[in-house]
């Protein structure tokens, strides 16, 4: 009797982590879709699915930093061990502030990212003319004007129509 019942706790156990596997996926692929969306805020409505503690009995055996009380004793020797550690990474982060030529260089060649991708791309705005920040009146407008907001508006309906394109 006992046998069978950790057999189909086992069988169900499989079930439901593989239940809950599919939930994990298609709730990153709605947080994606959120982000892209730009709504953010909705991400944090969304609840991942878990093993309740009861479904888990190896975990009782599992104890956690958090569940300890208890502050961790720490010999001479390791606290001299763990402070010339803390020197040497101060000392490593202080040097890498100083030379960071790889991150300048990255943001100044390729804005920050190593791979540039459709979807950041089309993320981006089309900056707006200088005359139009200034908030110079249409009847003011010369014919560079005119021809700089023409191209500014084709630009923006090709960006709002390659935005539709991906959406679907």
């Amino acid at each position: 009797m006992k046998e069978t019942f950790n057999k189909q706790f086992d069988e169900f156990y499989e079930k439901k982590a593989s239940h809950l596997s599919n939930i994990q996926t298609k709730l990153s692929r709605i947080r994606k879709i959120h982000t892209d969306l730009q709504q953010p805020h909705l991400i944090k409505h969304l609840t991942s699915p878990k093993f309740d503690p009861d479904e888990e009995p190896e975990q009782l055996f599992i104890v956690t930093d958090d569940e300890i009380t208890v502050e961790k004793y720490f010999s001479p020797e390791q606290l001299a061990e763990i402070q010339l550690k803390r020197l040497a990474d101060e000392e490593r982060r202080r040097k890498e502030k100083l030379d960071n030529w790889r991150e300048k260089g990255l943001e100044e060649m390729m804005g920050g990212v190593l791979e540039i991708t459709k979807e950041d791309e089309l993320k981006k705005d089309i900056p707006k003319p200088a005359f139009l920040l200034t908030g110079k009146p249409s009847v003011h407008w010369t014919e560079d004007d005119k021809q700089m907001y023409a191209e500014y508006e084709r630009k923006v309906k090709e960006l709002n129509e390659e935005r539709e394109k991906y959406k679907k």
